[in-house]
């Protein structure tokens, strides 16, 4: 895991050698209080199912309409800083049937996988994110291939109603810079 410019990389030894690193920094950011964002968190039931490599493929598949997939975890600090980003897209763009997915990385370090699915479900609610979240549970390096992604977090796809990528970017996003990709390829009609 290398830190670089508003990102962590996730590939080979790297990853491996860094897990108790990030498992420690996971559970002091979930431990730190962290204010919940959004809409009132009490409200906010986390959406969120553990998902293979198939169940992602499935997902993002043709015909499920315009939907915006960032890549993220609980223990990457830019990953925290753009939530609020794609929780305030989903509530501007829901109702024009564009989803916002997030696909969280946690379980890409090592830890008993019940405990981190309970860890993660606790932040989404405390951070007031209710749009849909996987968290996925397959071989870290066969998802980047699946998706083309460089191994680096957050990540976000901006995926047309055909299964086609439409925009892809490395590193920490804003809404603004989303909805101008998903202007610029005819997202505003995502059915």
């Amino acid at each position: 895991m290398e830190e670089g410019e508003g990102e962590l990389r996730l590939r080979g030894q790297a990853a491996r050698r860094w897990a108790g690193v990030g498992l420690i920094l996971g559970q002091a950011l979930l431990d730190s209080g962290c204010e919940p964002r959004g809409s009132d968190p009490a409200l906010v039931e986390p959406v969120l199912a553990a998902a293979d490599l198939e169940a992602v493929r499935t997902r993002l598949a043709a015909g499920g309409g315009v939907r915006v997939v960032n890549v993220w975890a609980t223990w990457c600090q830019p990953c925290i800083e753009e939530l609020p980003e794609f929780v305030a897209l989903d509530a501007a763009h829901r109702e024009r049937g564009i989803k916002v997915i997030g696909i969280s990385m946690d379980l890409a370090l090592a830890g008993d996988p019940t405990t981190i699915e309970s860890r993660v479900r606790d932040f989404l609610r405390k951070q007031g994110i209710g749009y849909e979240n996987l968290l996925y549970t397959g071989n870290v390096t066969s998802l980047l291939d699946a998706l083309d992604l460089p191994g680096s977090i957050p990540y976000t796809l901006v995926i047309g109603g055909g299964g086609e990528v439409l925009w892809r970017h490395e590193g920490r996003t804003t809404r603004d810079r989303v909805e101008a990709a998903l202007g610029a390829h005819g997202g505003g009609d995502a059915r």
